[in-house]
């Protein structure tokens, strides 16, 4: 228990870094961009967020799991993740493009479309890539660089936007680094350049695949329930309206933080857990914690929604706050 406690700080502290530099990336394009604009990026990321979820495949989890389970060598393991992340981005960027093209109403300019897709190849990598420090148990070393894409991204908007007034593809190029300066970094660590080879262990890959695939569709669901409703906005109203609906919704999904606090532990965990029905009864003793954080927090912005919203995003988004009202029950 003690080293789930100090796995658990550690966590916290990781996603109160990622919480507010994501907030702060938040408050700059509200501040630095108009209500239509910030409607133009949700639309133009509402396809590639789906997709990276659809392209990990649960390969995270499942990676995790044979890790952990020391079920494969690791490097067998890496070099399958590798070529999985090589034909998943190039499925993923092709049908996300398709899609952004031919499926929204707004005509968005080339460059905003290939700035928007670009991230997925890094953003699956990077995903792929955390299941190896969780199956390893190296929550402390993934907690050191999990924060970075959002430091990232946090100071390239306030330069992209504020000092070279690069307007919507400002805020997608800072979305990009992010995303790019903790693939470096993965990329020297796990040794990527070695696992590149077209000798395939298709036995490896399968096994991955079926067991990541029921993860990959059940956080599929998941987010189509919280991505459905942006892709039903851009078609049916404006990008004003959509930039409002958005930065409303943006502050109630920051309250999914507090149970993804634990999620990562329990991952790492649970992959290396000698007695299933314990772990289970410690799972189901944080869940009831989360619930209770939940409401107090759901409870605290519902009262305050319209200074929340004033004082995060200005006057310009006031009318984000009865969406935020609406959507914490």
């Amino acid at each position: 228990m003690k080293h789930f406690l100090s796995d658990l700080i550690r966590v916290g502290m990781s996603n109160l870094s990622i919480m507010l530099f994501g907030i702060g990336t938040s408050v700059l394009t509200a501040r630095l961009l108009s209500p239509a604009e910030n409607g133009d990026i949700s639309a133009l990321l509402v396809y590639p967020s789906l997709f990276m979820v659809l392209g990990s495949l649960g390969i995270r989890q499942s990676t995790t799991y044979f890790v952990g389970k020391a079920i494969y060598p690791l490097a067998v393991i890496q070099r399958a993740v590798v070529q999985i992340w090589m034909i998943t981005s190039v499925l993923c960027m092709i049908s996300c493009s398709i899609l952004i093209v031919f499926f929204t109403r707004q005509a968005y300019a080339a460059s905003s479309i290939c700035l928007s897709i670009l991230s997925i190849p890094f953003s699956l990598y990077n995903t792929y890539s955390s299941g190896i420090f969780l199956g390893k148990n190296e929550i402390k070393n993934f907690n050191r660089i999990n924060w970075i894409p959002n430091a990232v991204t946090f100071i390239a908007t306030l330069g992209f936007l504020y000092f070279f007034k690069l307007r919507l593809d400002g805020a997608l190029l800072a979305l990009l680094l992010g995303h790019v300066s903790i693939f470096i970094v993965l990329i020297f660590r796990d040794r990527f350049f070695s696992h590149l080879t077209l000798r395939m262990d298709m036995a490896v890959i399968k096994s991955m695949l079926s067991l990541g695939i029921v993860f990959a569709l059940s956080l599929l669901v998941s987010q189509l329930n919280y991505k459905i409703d942006v892709i039903i906005l851009e078609n049916m109203s404006s990008s004003y309206e959509l930039g409002i609906y958005t930065k409303g919704t943006s502050v109630v999904q920051y309250l999914w933080q507090i149970p993804m606090l634990f999620s990562t532990i329990i991952f790492a965990r649970s992959a290396v857990s000698k007695d299933s029905l314990a772990f289970s009864k410690k799972v189901c003793q944080l869940l009831r914690i989360s619930l209770v954080l939940i409401g107090l927090l759901s409870l605290g912005i519902g009262l305050l929604a319209y200074p929340i919203i004033h004082l995060l995003f200005g006057s310009a988004f006031d009318e984000s706050a009865p969406v935020m009202q609406i959507l914490l029950p």
